[in-house]
């Protein structure tokens, strides 16, 4: 059983309640969850099943999306309005305000996260050291707010919701008191949830009760094995990638080495879709943002064992990677800024995942395995 379930988790759960009932209903042990979520919060959860525990700390950062409504005139413990209040402000800022606050907010800031949280200071957890009624200094944290912008606002009930697009690490909660403070008031969220994770959105979640009855209902598979098929990004449909293609020989040492190649697929296509009949997305679903290569028979035995690729075998595909433009056959070169963010390759072999694969010095060298019983 190995692959990503899409949970849309429900409020009152932590993270670990979703990863501990799920374990229940998957009658698996080996699950990893992928961005805690608060128990008011609802929302995008990735559970990671099986293999696919291996990759919950090797995703890529993408934004997160969340919308949230937030009360206006009152400031909680907690940030939210689980919690107990601590001071009240008369003054309700009005829409322009909030607005105008918003923006001060986009870009690359400072944020001091709150109490209650996991992050630890001193070896002790925030919300161990909130609950024992004590508050300690915290560090600013830099995060990112890609988009910020009200929804709706409501003067009569003191509040506004608005959608937010933010890198890791951002707390909403903070965010909702912050974007309050600088209209001179208070505010706490009264509500929160995630639209986008990992790549994933609210279309791709499954309920508790859904993924409970696909897993009853024998039309369903709890596997995903048969990951995405790289022939796919070959197509006509995809004209700017290249393809090697060469019969493969086994026989001295020489021949395999020179026959240790790689295609390269071209990584321009929509996210993967899920497998058919399956309740389980692709482990390689959250690794688009990396490049995806597939490689030969020999090729993938030598991934397998661990053995690197240097820079004499890589060199014969350096001309055949990624076009500058489609009227323009200028090529990109193997350590181009195509992999200036990440350095990290996707690895298929025929049509299975095996892993990831990073790049240094020119050496393309095993980063993580997910899967060998396909040779």
């Amino acid at each position: 059983m190995n692959g990503i379930i899409v949970l849309d988790k429900p409020q009152g759960f932590t993270s670990f309640d979703a990863v501990a009932k799920l374990r229940v209903i998957l009658h698996t042990k080996k699950i990893g969850h992928g961005g805690t979520l608060d128990p008011m919060a609802t929302g995008v959860l990735p559970i990671f099943v099986g293999n696919a525990t291996r990759a919950v700390d090797l995703v890529p950062d993408s934004p997160k999306c969340y919308t949230a409504t937030a009360r206006l005139g009152i400031l909680t413990d907690t940030g939210d309005i689980t919690g107990t209040v601590t001071r009240c402000s008369d003054y309700i800022p009005s829409l322009d305000e909030l607005t105008a606050a918003c923006a001060k907010f986009i870009g690359k800031i400072e944020q001091i996260p709150p109490m209650y949280s996991a992050i630890k200071v001193g070896g002790r957890k925030l919300y161990d050291i909130a609950r024992s009624g004590k508050t300690v200094e915290r560090q600013p944290r830099s995060i990112e707010i890609h988009s910020l912008y009200i929804n709706d606002y409501n003067i009569e009930n003191k509040e506004f919701s608005f959608t937010v697009s933010c890198s890791k690490g951002t707390y909403v909660r903070t965010l909702s008191e912050d974007i309050a403070s600088a209209c001179s008031s208070l505010a706490t969220l009264t509500s929160l949830r995630r639209t986008e994770s990992g790549g994933f959105t609210l279309s791709d979640c499954m309920s508790f009760n859904e993924i409970e009855k696909a897993v009853n209902d024998s039309n369903y598979s709890t596997d995903s094995n048969n990951l995405c098929n790289p022939e796919h990004y070959n197509s006509v449909e995809n004209p700017n990638c290249f393809q090697q293609n060469e019969q493969l020989f086994n026989n001295t040492d020489d021949e395999r080495r020179e026959k240790s190649r790689v295609t390269v697929v071209d990584n321009t296509v929509d996210k993967l879709k899920t497998v058919e009949n399956s309740i389980f997305r692709n482990v390689d679903s959250v690794f688009l943002p990396y490049p995806a290569i597939t490689l030969t028979e020999v090729a993938a035995r030598r991934y397998l064992s661990g053995a690197a690729f240097e820079r004499e075998i890589l060199s014969n595909i350096d001309p055949y990677l990624y076009p500058v433009s489609d009227d323009k056959k200028i090529w990109h070169p193997f350590n181009s800024l195509q992999y200036a963010e990440y350095n990290i390759l996707r690895v298929y072999y025929q049509t299975t995942f095996l892993g990831l694969a990073e790049i240094k010095n020119d050496t393309l060298v095993k980063l993580k395995q997910f899967y060998s019983d396909c040779i």
